[in-house]
């Protein structure tokens, strides 16, 4: 047996904890928050192709839409041509070309240097940028101006005062810092580490492109259990545990270099008798996440409906008992529903327009409640998720930032 892998049996009690392991084909990366699942990944072999970066040529220019139509070569299409990608102009007013300025007109047949930012979903291809980052536990490295940005969820004012001061030294002029929530309050060197790794990464990769030919690949983004523990390794006691010895090896690679007082939460699980996803019931867990309805504790249920251009979730009662008034149910069940709605869609990484059609209830008090419940619910999630308005008749509107596809697209092959 190799040293520091073993077989994990008897699990301690542990607050945040990752899992990952194979299933149909694809590794699987699932966040517990006291044992109950709060987040859901997939990896499928190859290079991820969000966030990665490429010298892209463009293709042709649509002027209605305002956009350009880019070739980039880390992916083939259906008939074996280089993947198309979207470049919207009126994002990108500047452009990362390899020998023009980057204030002209872009024209057909330019080299630009780009990175996706969204995946392809259903019809639509992937989405573009010319804003190049580079993101570690603690900071995101950006072309830039020469700011320091701090995540919206850090509210010390003092503290940020301290760090844009400490941080000074390490930005150029065409350079932008953001200090992410993971730090918050952690170790000082350990956050400049991060800054220095990705600014270096940063200048190889335009050294790279200087003299590659379109369209050509030249950063590979983190596959996702290596994103998974870095949106989650600054967040409290934690485990990760993996039955995927070469995965092991990795992650305590990263860890090692990153934070090493992490690397005794890394355990390698290697029982025969009892494999990982059966231990954790990983099929019951996505069987749950793939179907329409889900069935809160009360037995009141939620049906969650995906259409073209939004997302509509519908609360009932179900088999609910019905104790004190309508009204009072009512509120019970959506409270409950509310707080199951954000966990759902932190799951099945649903975003773009949500609806959700909450039961009527009669006072203006306890509308205002259950808005400021699931905003509330909305704000922990890694993802920027707003809950927008709730109209007379308890429908809550909600956008959730879109980045890769919902669970179900990448398990549409296997359902």
């Amino acid at each position: 047996m190799m040293k520091g892998i073993v077989v994990w049996r008897t699990m301690e009690r542990i607050s945040h904890k990752i899992i990952i392991t194979r299933y149909n084909k694809k590794i699987i990366s699932i966040v517990y928050v006291n044992g109950k699942a709060y987040d859901i990944d997939t990896h499928i072999l190859g290079e991820p192709l969000l966030n990665s970066i490429h010298v892209a040529k463009v293709k042709n220019i649509t002027p209605n839409i305002d956009a350009a139509f880019l070739d980039i070569c880390v992916q083939k299409d259906n008939r074996g041509r280089n993947m198309k990608c979207f470049y919207s102009l009126n994002d990108n007013k500047s452009h990362l070309y390899l020998d023009k300025m980057p204030h002209s007109n872009l024209k057909e047949g330019d080299d630009i240097l780009v990175q996706v930012i969204k995946e392809s979903a259903k019809s639509k291809v992937p989405i573009t940028s010319s804003h190049i980052s580079l993101s570690g536990i603690y900071a995101v490295v950006s072309i830039g101006r020469g700011r320091i940005h701090f995540s919206s969820k850090i509210k010390d004012g003092e503290w940020k005062q301290e760090m844009s001061e400490a941080l000074k030294e390490y930005l150029d002029a065409d350079i932008d810092i953001l200090l992410r929530t993971n730090a918050y309050n952690a170790d000082k060197a350990l956050i400049i580490n991060d800054i220095k790794t990705y600014k270096e990464k940063l200048g190889d990769i335009f050294e790279k492109a200087s003299y590659r030919t379109s369209p050509s690949f030249l950063y590979s983004s983190d596959k996702s259990y290596i994103s998974m523990v870095k949106k989650y390794l600054n967040s409290g006691l934690m485990e990760i545990l993996t039955d995927i010895e070469p995965i092991y090896n990795e992650i305590r690679q990263f860890v090692e270099y990153h934070d090493s007082s992490y690397l005794p939460r890394i355990r390698f699980y290697n029982d025969l008798l009892q494999p990982l996803s059966k231990l954790y019931s990983i099929e019951t867990l996505l069987s749950e996440v793939l179907t329409k309805k889900v069935w809160l504790k009360s037995g009141a249920y939620i049906v969650i409906e995906y259409t073209e251009g939004l997302t509509v979730i519908d609360v009932n009662t179900g088999k609910r008992s019905n104790k004190g008034s309508a009204n009072e149910n009512a509120k019970r069940t959506n409270i409950e529903a509310a707080i199951e709605i954000a966990r759902q869609l932190r799951l099945r990484n649903i975003s773009g327009i949500v609806v959700v059609d909450f039961i009527d209830m009669n006072t203006k008090q306890d509308q205002d409640e259950l808005f400021c419940i699931i905003s509330d619910e909305l704000k922990k999630d890694p993802l920027k998720a707003v809950a927008v308005d709730i109209t007379a008749l308890n429908l809550v509107e909600i956008t959730r930032q879109k980045i890769k596809k919902p669970l179900y697209e990448q398990f549409m092959l296997d359902i």
